[in-house]
């Protein structure tokens, strides 16, 4: 019966200690106000973190290394046939290419990829950037609104 009540006495005290933490914890958070940031201030944290803006750099690096493939010729095979004697076995290498044209037209295209990834990177940052000061300037009326109606209904509260 002893041990029951122990058992009971320090579950009270655990659950008592994590509500007074909570509470605590609670209190602190609402006398700390968070500072205020500027919409630039926002719209750096939030591109530097938004992954739209990592997938664009990871084009851009991708169309980087393409071009450096622009000029690509074919696998260089080996081949050796064995005759009936030993000094009828031959070795023989192959490889093929294209016309040089080919390769400055590869090289061109590579290039301009790599510009329009570029270009498409602006574009996204700046639409992005876009949105962000929309849903800033969302939140701040959002916030003066609420402030007037909470103005409102203390003079309510006060007619009242």
């Amino acid at each position: 019966m002893e041990i029951i009540r122990q058992n009971a006495f320090l579950k009270l005290c655990v659950k008592s200690l994590c509500i007074l933490v909570l509470f605590v914890f609670m209190s602190y958070r609402r006398g700390v106000s968070q500072p205020l940031l500027t919409m630039d201030q926002v719209v750096q944290k939030v591109l530097a973190r938004h992954p739209t803006v990592g997938s664009s750099g990871l084009l851009i690096q991708r169309a980087i290394e393409l071009q450096k493939t622009s000029f690509n010729p074919g696998r260089l095979e080996v081949e050796y046939e064995r005759g009936n004697f030993e000094s009828e076995s031959t070795y023989s290498v192959k490889q093929a290419f294209s016309f040089p044209t080919v390769y400055t037209s590869q090289a061109k295209l590579n290039r301009q990829q790599t510009r329009l990834a570029i270009e498409n990177k602006a574009v996204t940052i700046s639409a992005l950037a876009q949105d962000i000061m929309l849903q800033y300037l969302e939140a701040q009326y959002l916030e003066a609104l609420m402030a007037e109606y909470r103005d409102q209904d203390s003079l309510y509260s006060v007619f009242a």
